[in-house]
């Protein structure tokens, strides 16, 4: 190996790196005279390409008059290839392996602090404007029905129709014909009837079409008391509820009564 030929091989440029790897291992393998005495097929195997890829950088490199090579035959038959690394090689353009220009030193101020180094195009980073937009509002969307659909009594254990009774609901709301609340107090009224009664509840659709929230239906006050040392906890619990309804029941009749009074008391004329 000759560090001298091997050296100037790797400052060979403008090679490609197959080309530049054949090239650097026939300088490891010459003497101090340049020539080399590998085959093809060692050197092939050495660079991990194959003979034909091999063979046409080898033409490459003879054109561009880095090698020669020369073939001498034998006795027996067969030829030895000398590879020869020309005084081309020296003269071939070198690769760039100058240091990059270093920056000016920034000479500190009176103060002693680095003096600021000034700002150019390319330093100054645009602020992006932005525009503030108002947050709309959000609103909680209320299933008024679903409300309404809880609270209606079963029939027979079970509801049914939710979907003609939701068509039936929105179509009373829309035209005006009642409100979410007196639909309610309506419901709750006609659910105390039915439990207090025993009586089968209709459908939330025939009930709704019939416009039975309308319906004055005063609960009934004879329901069986039962006592509270022989009450449940469930028991207990449903009396209270059947009081709490009778009780809103009586304030909304006496509202009406107040409402129904009201014109009566403003003085004529005025």
């Amino acid at each position: 190996m000759s560090n001298r030929y091997l050296n100037a091989a790797w400052q060979v440029n403008g090679l490609t790196t197959a080309e530049k790897f054949v090239l650097v291992r026939f300088a490891d393998r010459a003497d101090d005279h340049g020539r080399s005495y590998a085959g093809g097929t060692s050197m092939a195997r050495d660079c991990e390409i194959d003979r034909r890829t091999f063979f046409r950088i080898v033409k490459k490199l003879t054109q561009m008059g880095l090698i020669e090579r020369k073939t001498e035959a034998q006795g027996n038959g067969f030829g030895t290839t000398t590879t020869r690394l020309t005084s081309r090689l020296f003269e071939a353009p070198a690769s760039d392996t100058s240091e990059p220009p270093t920056e000016p030193e920034v000479q500190p101020d009176e103060s002693g602090d680095p003096a600021p180094e000034p700002e150019t195009s390319a330093d100054v980073i645009p602020h992006p404007t932005l525009e503030l937009v108002p947050e709309e509002p959000v609103t909680e969307q209320v299933d008024h029905f679903e409300d309404a659909w809880q609270q209606f009594p079963r029939r027979k254990g079970i509801r049914s129709g939710k979907k003609k009774s939701r068509e039936i609901y929105d179509r009373i709301i829309k035209r005006g014909d009642a409100t979410h609340t007196e639909i309610l107090s309506g419901i709750l009224r006609y659910a105390s009837y039915c439990d207090q009664t025993g009586a089968l509840a209709k459908d939330m659709s025939t009930w709704l079409n019939g416009a039975h929230w309308n319906d004055e239906i005063e609960p009934s006050e004879t329901s069986q008391q039962i006592p509270s040392s022989r009450m449940t906890a469930d028991q207990a619990r449903n009396q209270r509820t059947d009081q709490a309804i009778r009780d809103t029941w009586q304030k909304l009749q006496a509202e009406k009564e107040c409402a129904r009074s009201a014109p009566n008391l403003i003085p004529k004329g005025s």
